[in-house]
């Protein structure tokens, strides 16, 4: 399960909210608890954004603009 919480956080730095939706699915079908989904994989994403936001790596603009291509 570890592999699907990390594509939850990248899915969160990538900004790509139809993957996300996509592997909360996938956990939820596998049987994970819907707290697990949020505290283990995407709460770790949302994380990591504050802490590149708050270094300087990310800027507004790119945190609501969506998927970096």
């Amino acid at each position: 399960m570890s592999e699907l919480y990390a594509q939850m956080k990248q899915s969160v730095l990538d900004g790509e909210a139809e993957d996300a939706a996509a592997l909360a699915q996938q956990g939820l079908d596998a049987g994970l608890a819907a707290v697990e989904i949020l505290d283990l994989g995407f709460v770790k994403g949302i994380e990591e954004v504050g802490d590149l936001f708050a270094r300087g790596e990310f800027f507004l603009p790119e945190l609501v603009q969506g998927p970096r291509r």
